[in-house]
């Protein structure tokens, strides 16, 4: 409706153009200006979901693509007014498993807009954080959340995620800064000494990362390895005809190395 109204603004803003003298439009902009085609909803008729549906095919699954938040509160307000997942699904163009993940998302996403503490933080802009966390199925597990009660059960651990997820302390930076972090995450989060170090109160996610990966070595000693001969492997001549994406990739190996040596001399030092 919204989009619909700035058309009409704008056509009728060209026709004041038009009559003022700053603009000289054909007989047929004109007329494709003032003739217009359009088709009438009868509210009286049609379902209740047709407000929904009409827009949506075309945001949804058309040219003018909504985001992902969108997206889901749409398929919300399907499911609510009584329509199945499938039926939600194809009303707007979905696959009905990519219809059953912006839904989950969303109620997520609500669930946090009543927590005390952190509920004002659920923005829009958060509905990306509990899109990974359902893409990966350790934290889908380890927030334990339930299809039949439609919300995460373990509020314990769900609170703690919601802490690092929003910025805190005086430099009001958050442990988890975006929502890829919840990628890296995933991967320490059944290693105790890992996340011991991401909790800790100095702790981020890349300390700890760097001790997941000082405790397993199988997973990242061979690239390290392969990195190593591949760069002993450059000649003179190689080395004087490299382009600047590629410098640019043997700087930045470079500072990931000599940061993971700073991380790994931190982790050594004697807690204060």
């Amino acid at each position: 409706m919204i989009e619909g109204n700035r058309r009409v603004t704008a056509l009728r803003w060209l026709l004041d153009l038009q009559e003022i003298g700053k603009e000289d439009f054909s007989e047929a902009q004109l007329k494709n200006f003032t003739e217009l085609e359009c088709l009438l909803l009868d509210d009286e008729m049609a379902a209740p979901s047709a407000v929904l549906v009409l827009p949506g095919l075309r945001h949804v699954s058309g040219v003018k693509e909504w985001g992902a938040y969108q997206k889901a509160k749409a398929v919300n307000a399907l499911r609510k007014g009584g329509m199945s997942p499938k039926e939600a699904a194809q009303s707007l163009g979905l696959s009905t498993k990519a219809a059953n993940n912006s839904y989950r998302c969303f109620l997520a996403l609500e669930q946090m807009k009543s927590d005390e503490e952190y509920g004002e933080y659920a923005q829009p802009k958060m509905y990306t954080y509990f899109d990974e966390v359902f893409r990966r199925p350790n934290l889908r597990i380890w927030l334990d959340w339930s299809d039949a009660d439609e919300r995460f059960r373990s509020d314990e651990r769900l609170h703690e995620f919601y802490g690092w997820i929003v910025p805190q302390g005086e430099d009001k930076a958050a442990k988890l800064p975006e929502s890829k972090s919840i990628r890296e995450l995933s991967q320490i989060l059944e290693d105790e000494s890992a996340m011991n170090v991401f909790r800790s109160p100095g702790g981020d996610l890349r300390r700890g990362l760097a001790r997941f990966d000082a405790e397993h070595p199988a997973d990242w000693y061979p690239k390290v390895t392969a990195a190593s001969l591949a760069v002993r492997s450059l000649t003179p001549d190689i080395l004087r005809s490299l382009d600047q994406a590629t410098l640019d990739s043997l700087h930045e190996l470079r500072d990931k190395i000599d940061q993971a040596l700073r991380d790994r001399d931190l982790l050594r030092m004697p807690a204060a």
